[in-house]
């Protein structure tokens, strides 16, 4: 009653189980103001109060949350298991990535899932970041405070594209 997921890298050699029977994780959002307050609040420190867990993989250049921890998408498989063991006891865990479509809310669901296979009995809140890091350099560009390392140059041609319409690849937006 268990189905195997590889990861997609080559070189992953841990299988990630899914119970077929278990009610499926489903990621509730958190806005960017909510992560905001945290990440402003002088009396919470990330890691222990919050924790904020970027996995963009390539896309990451350009500027981040502060004081967030990145695990690309792509590697994130290998390391649940220390992400668990080392973050199970923070009360609030957010995910994200450039729009919290896919890669952060599946991100979310493996990490979820990975503390109910290891019995880890927590009353953790996972989130995930809605409108991801693409709403989050939207809202936040001007305040430095906001966005570490934030190199605008990279996301001004987030929002042009040849339609005028701002869509783009929800995996590759640049």
């Amino acid at each position: 009653m268990f189905r195997v997921l590889r990861s997609t890298n080559p070189f992953a050699t841990r299988s990630y189980r899914l119970s077929t029977r278990a009610m499926p994780f489903l990621a509730s959002y958190i806005e960017s103001d909510e992560v905001a307050a945290m990440v402003l609040d002088n009396t919470l420190k990330s890691g222990k109060d919050y924790l904020v867990v970027d996995v963009r993989d390539d896309d990451f250049e350009g500027g981040h949350i502060p004081e967030a921890i990145h695990i690309r998408s792509s590697i994130l498989l290998d390391k649940l298991d220390d992400l668990v063991n080392e973050y199970a006891n923070v009360p609030k865990i957010v995910f994200h990535c450039v729009m919290s479509q896919v890669r952060g809310p599946k991100s979310a669901q493996m990490y979820k899932e990975t503390l109910s296979l290891n019995g880890i009995q927590t009353q953790q809140q996972v989130y995930v970041l809605r409108g991801g890091f693409r709403q989050w350099q939207a809202r936040f560009k001007n305040d430095p405070d906001m966005i570490a390392d934030y190199r605008p140059e990279l996301w001004a041609s987030e929002f042009d594209d040849a339609s005028g319409s701002g869509n783009v690849d929800a995996e590759n937006p640049r």
